[in-house]
């Protein structure tokens, strides 16, 4: 495999580059992403150009009035309806671990394998 040059590598470059190739992603989804860019970020000590975190927030799980509405809500919008709780746990971990840690995982449809009549359809 062929290194790439990073000798044009500045903060303003950096930023450029980032921004049309990659935004939106934190630093761990870069680093999968790309590697090689994270590490020549990191060697020029550019790493602060990227985002501190992509970690999302959470706090709407600890509000019970519209808790099972907000839940379902959350499912049909991420494209998680029909699926069981093991795919959901699949294609969204950090919401399913969420539910977990909250000890609500009651709120998910209990769909089993052998129930899934419908057929899901990504989106667009």
């Amino acid at each position: 495999m062929m290194r790439r040059d990073w000798s044009w590598l500045n903060e303003e470059t950096a930023s450029e580059h980032y921004l049309e190739y990659f935004e939106g992603m934190g630093r761990t989804e870069l680093h999968k992403e790309d590697g090689g860019f994270y590490q020549a970020l990191q060697k020029r000590d550019l790493v602060h150009i990227l985002p501190e975190s992509k970690q999302r927030d959470w706090s709407w799980l600890n509000d019970e009035e519209n808790l099972e509405e907000s839940i379902q809500n959350y499912i049909t919008e991420n494209g998680l309806e029909c699926l069981t709780r093991t795919q959901i746990r699949k294609e969204d971990s950090l919401f399913y671990q969420s539910l977990v840690y909250r000890r609500l995982l009651d709120y998910l449809p209990n769909i089993k394998p052998s129930d899934q009549s419908m057929v899901r359809v990504d989106k667009e």
